[in-house]
């Protein structure tokens, strides 16, 4: 809705919140969106290990979109980009699970 101004004002930062907070409850195609925007730095910088690690964690729920532009993702990484893109994964993780917090 935030994101193309249906039925609302157009606010890519609100839009990026709601892609945000989906993703996090474990919208597949939230964070396949997000994935796309980091990729082609809509709205946010351009980050391609940050494209991974939604798109990876979009692969992980079944979406076979996010399965697809992984792969296609890893191509231009190098591999200490992907293993920043892991870590990044694993953090997102634990944050959701608690692990690391008190």
């Amino acid at each position: 809705m935030y994101g193309l101004g249906r039925g609302v004002p157009r606010d890519p930062q609100v839009a990026l919140e709601w892609y945000q907070k989906a993703a996090e409850q474990g919208d597949a195609l939230a964070r396949y969106n997000l994935a796309e925007r980091y990729e082609r730095g809509k709205d946010v910088s351009k980050d391609l290990v940050e494209a991974f690690k939604w798109h990876s964690l979009a692969a992980e729920i079944g979406f076979q979109d996010g399965a697809k532009a992984k792969e296609n993702l890893r191509t231009q990484l190098t591999s200490e980009q992907i293993a920043e893109a892991r870590k990044r994964i694993d953090a997102f993780k634990a944050k959701l699970t608690g692990e690391g917090t008190h």
